[in-house]
């Protein structure tokens, strides 16, 4: 979860890696790499992402995607400094930092090979999805992808649902997120010409990595 003005998510820069891990091991670690050696992704050479936060996954994308470059829409300072820490002097070059609020973010004439959206989409309520989601991926052709890592929403309550219920009220009472639950983007992918590729699950299903292929611009 990273998203919200007034750089509330930089309170949470530092910590985030332990905080992430207390409540879900190294299952988003998994959920961030598990499709970087599959060949749609591998061979891409522009690459969208939204909310990078600490800079983990990019710090791993660019070892392993030597030939890409990445735009980064980050909303919060405090993580753009960490993600600039930890990716060093050697990879920053590949690396272009827009820090703006997402639903602010301006594509306008860009054309991207695959946007990655991991933990990013559950910041926001439907209706802000409804409006944006589409346009957050509009700059991305046929034959390219769509990699979304998220929570999955539980169909009942137990101990996966109380846990998702402590982590959207601690984020937003610290972060200021809209959202109060997760809100399948599955639908909204496949109006605009999406369809399902590959999926992995996480953490007893708690949160999947779904890479979505477009196959036509809907």
């Amino acid at each position: 979860m990273k998203a919200g003005g007034h750089d509330r998510f930089g309170k949470l820069a530092r910590p985030y890696q332990f905080f992430e891990r207390v409540f879900m091991g190294r299952s988003l670690e998994s959920l961030r790499t598990c499709f970087l050696d599959r060949p749609e992704v591998r061979h891409a050479r522009r690459i969208l992402v939204f909310g990078e936060g600490d800079g983990r996954f990019l710090r791993d994308a660019l070892r392993r995607m030597p030939g890409a470059t990445f735009t980064v829409v980050e909303s919060s300072p405090g993580m753009v400094a960490v993600a600039r820490e930890r990716l060093g002097a050697g990879m920053e070059g590949r690396v272009d930092f827009e820090c703006v609020d997402a639903r602010d973010f301006d594509d306008e004439g860009r054309v991207f090979d695959g946007v990655v959206m991991h933990c990013f989409l559950d910041c926001f309520s439907e209706r802000t999805l409804e409006e944006n989601l589409p346009r957050w991926v509009r700059s991305v052709p046929v034959g390219g992808w769509a990699w979304i890592g998220d929570y999955v929403e539980p169909s009942a309550p137990g101990w996966r649902w109380l846990q998702l219920r402590i982590l959207y009220g601690i984020f937003r009472t610290v972060a200021g997120i809209e959202a109060r639950r997760v809100h399948d983007p599955a639908p909204l992918l496949r109006s605009t010409g999406f369809e399902l590729g590959h999926t992995r699950a996480f953490h007893f299903g708690a949160c999947e990595s779904r890479l979505f292929l477009r196959k036509s611009t809907g």
